[in-house]
């Protein structure tokens, strides 16, 4: 599944990342189509998403590879991600209701997981006033990181995509990250 996926995400995504940059490299080169400085900015952006996508994909296969486990103390993680993503995405209102402290046995790829959820949560939000709750929950021996935001939400695709396990010519998802958090859970 995770060479199905990184294949098919990279034939798809990467050559039309690949096509944005060496359309706008042109226009830059030309006097018709945006100005430099629009296509300028194109091509940092797409090469900076480039750059997040193969970090991605890199860490997916460190997970695959070594699935080992160690004990983390998550809240003190998700405040860090929190003032993070604060930093990253200054328009959004960020929520944070952690508790104290929860310790957990998990994964290292963990905090990429979380960073990529919340991320999400804010980059991909487009309400007028954009909003992200992180919430964690001790109880007993478990503990729930819940990510809210009052956004679009993912799209059903592609929650049918991961949750069924396969992707396919029709049905694939548009980026790796929510492999990753699926992989990592």
């Amino acid at each position: 599944l995770l060479k199905d996926v990184q294949s098919r995400f990279l034939r798809h995504n990467l050559r039309n990342k690949m096509n944005a940059i060496l359309a706008h490299a042109e226009f830059m080169n030309e006097e018709s189509g945006p100005s430099r400085e629009e296509s300028y900015e194109v091509i940092v952006e797409t090469s900076q998403r480039l750059i997040e996508w193969g970090e991605k994909a890199r860490m997916i296969e460190r997970l695959v590879e070594s699935a080992e486990q160690s004990r983390y103390e998550m809240c003190s993680e998700i405040e860090e991600i929190v003032a993070e993503m604060q930093t990253k995405h200054p328009e959004v209102e960020f929520g944070p209701d952690i508790d104290d402290e929860a310790w957990v046995v998990t994964v290292s790829q963990r905090d990429s997981a979380l960073e990529n959820l919340v991320d999400n949560a804010a980059r991909y939000n487009n309400s007028e006033e954009p909003s992200v709750c992180v919430r964690t929950d001790v109880s007993g021996d478990r503990v729930t990181v819940d990510i809210e935001d009052n956004g679009p939400g993912i799209n059903d695709d592609e929650i049918e995509t991961i949750t069924s396990g396969e992707e396919t010519q029709l049905e694939h998802s548009s980026g790796l990250g929510l492999w990753l958090v699926y992989w990592v859970i």
